[in-house]
């Protein structure tokens, strides 16, 4: 078996409302979504809670999920180059929480990330294979709409890297799509164009900190194509008096705060 995705999933007792699928970021798994650094409760336990069945994905050849190791060992054995290797992104302390500038890195430093319990998160990093010739959106594509085939139309909430692979499958198979949130997602700007489909899409984007540097993630850019769009949305938290947050804000100390108004919005986007 090859690109085969691992999927953890918990389905609420009683009345359903739709299904949320999470997509984490580059180097996480779906760790990120499950509970914070410092033992709160994760995003996931939220959904589930406020009657979502809710199934938290690890990407392809990442975490939980199989990966192929033949070329690892063709290279080992000789038969292959060492530049056939599959390249790896290393999201370390230096990449993903630097002490300054600040809103560097992850914007971990002066924000509401729980800092202090800054190893408890960054043991829960892995390498990441997405930017390799073997992996990238193309099999994490097919393996989103082979769970969604599965499970039926959903709402995906896709953090960071999660968007390379989200936004070319919501343009594919929109009819899979209850609606899409962007948390920080790479490439949200970028993908919508005049073809993209008439799926209800949340952009968001958290506090850079130093008010003087552009916001995250292009926002503004994106906040632009919306203003044609009446079914995109696109949210600097601040605008919405939520200040603060980091790149990670399902782990902030405030992440209930976050939650609270992205499920406001799927309640009126995304039920019948």
């Amino acid at each position: 078996m090859k690109d085969a995705m691992y999927v953890q999933f918990k389905i609420p007792f009683g009345p359903r409302k739709p299904n949320v699928v999470l997509w984490s970021g580059g180097c996480h798994v779906g760790t990120s979504f499950q509970t914070t650094p410092d033992g709160r409760e994760g995003w996931e336990h939220m959904f589930v809670r406020a009657g979502y069945p809710t199934y938290v994905v690890d990407a392809t050849w990442r975490g939980r999920s199989q990966f192929s190791q033949n070329d690892m060992q063709a290279v080992r054995s000789g038969a292959a180059d060492p530049t056939t290797l599959p390249r790896t992104l290393t999201c370390d302390e230096e990449l993903a929480a630097p002490a300054a500038p600040l809103g560097a890195g992850f914007r971990l430093y002066g924000s509401n990330f729980p800092i202090a319990f800054l190893d408890q998160y960054l043991s829960q990093l892995v390498p990441d294979y997405f930017f390799s010739t073997q992996n990238g959106a193309t099999p994490n594509k097919h393996a989103l709409i082979a769970l969604l085939e599965k499970i039926g139309p959903s709402v995906v909430l896709a953090h960071s890297q999660g968007g390379s692979s989200v936004y070319p499958t919501v343009i594919e198979r929109p009819d899979l799509f209850k609606a899409f949130v962007a948390v920080e997602c790479l490439g949200s700007c970028g993908a919508i164009t005049d073809t993209y489909p008439n799926v209800p899409t949340l952009i968001v984007s958290g506090d850079q900190l130093d008010r003087s540097r552009p916001k995250p993630f292009g926002l503004d850019g994106c906040r632009i194509k919306a203003e044609t769009r009446p079914n995109m949305t696109v949210w600097w938290l601040p605008d919405l008096g939520i200040d603060g947050n980091s790149h990670m804000m399902m782990m902030d100390t405030n992440n209930a705060q976050v939650f609270a108004a992205i499920e406001g919005w799927i309640a009126s986007h995304a039920l019948p």
